[in-house]
């Protein structure tokens, strides 16, 4: 996954140069992308390695060659841990909203590890769509731009003929208002994540009082506000153990996490491991290549 989307919050999408979509190969060593939402349907291919995507606090892990498909505006993590080969897909609501007229009604209920004989087979042949999209970017891209869209549309037919299924249009209304009225309150946590910040302080962002303010964000996030933020702080130390030599000590510092004993303790429940030997492990990986 881009480290240039890690963004912790609501996630502002950009479209790919000459798409209205964002699609994506990325290679990771590892990383960690705390709770977020964005106003784009999401879709991941895993082509190898591993990812754990929590989606509204389900967590379900997904190997090589495996699909995770997120609806528009839930809240979702996702996390790996091991070199991981991913193609992402991101497509606004926007742009299903104009070729689907009742979007605003349905959502996919796309399970991959379904026992359906008949949605195995339109899975698979989502795989084989979305490993021809990326051959096609890889060449020739301007060309090839009328083949990608029209698998794009294919894939969008599938999805619609075999996984839709209808919700009611007043609760998606419900949550989405809720959620853009949260909108102030992440933008503000992923500007002073790694500065004190209280409740009270908090919940003044959108003139709630700190006690509503606790049970509005928690109803909507699937979190208490506390978590959301320490959750955010670890996520910036997460990549940063991965990625530089600078001792623990003043990544804690630096991303505002000063309860050491909390940090170690939601480390190891995260990842299983302590900050020491996840980097000492990393170093030794290193070197062998």
């Amino acid at each position: 996954m881009a480290q240039a989307e890690l963004s912790f919050l609501h996630e502002h999408i950009t479209p790919t140069p000459n798409m209205e979509i964002l699609f994506e190969y990325s290679k990771d060593e590892g990383y960690f992308i705390s709770s977020h939402w964005h106003n784009s349907m999401e879709i991941i291919y895993i082509l190898s390695g591993a990812l754990e995507v929590q989606i509204e606090g389900n967590t379900r892990l997904y190997t090589a060659d495996t699909i995770a498909l997120i609806n528009s505006r839930l809240i979702h993590a996702t996390k790996c841990t091991k070199e991981t080969e991913t193609l992402l897909i991101q497509i606004p609501y926007a742009f299903l909203k104009k070729y689907i007229p009742d979007m605003n009604s349905i959502y996919f209920n796309f399970d991959f590890f379904t026992g359906e004989p008949e949605k195995q087979r339109r899975i698979a042949e989502i795989k084989f769509l979305l490993k021809q999209m990326l051959h096609l970017t890889n060449v020739q891209p301007n060309r090839e731009q009328l083949h990608f869209n029209a698998m794009l549309f294919q894939l969008l037919a599938i999805l619609y003929d075999n996984f839709k299924k209808e919700q009611i249009v007043s609760e998606m209304k419900k949550h989405g208002k809720n959620l853009t009225r949260l909108e102030p309150v992440l933008e503000y946590t992923n500007q002073h994540y790694n500065e004190p910040i209280s409740l009270s302080e908090i919940a003044s962002v959108i003139s709630l009082q700190t006690e509503y303010f606790c049970r509005f964000f928690k109803r909507n996030m699937g979190i208490t506000y506390l978590q959301y933020l320490n959750e955010i702080r670890l996520s910036h130390i997460y990549n940063d153990l991965l990625t530089t030599d600078i001792p623990l000590s003043h990544l804690l510092e630096t991303h505002g996490f000063l309860n050491y004993k909390l940090f170690r303790k939601m480390f190891y429940e995260k990842f299983g491991s302590t900050p020491g030997t996840m980097r000492k492990n990393r170093a030794i990986k290193s070197g062998l290549n």
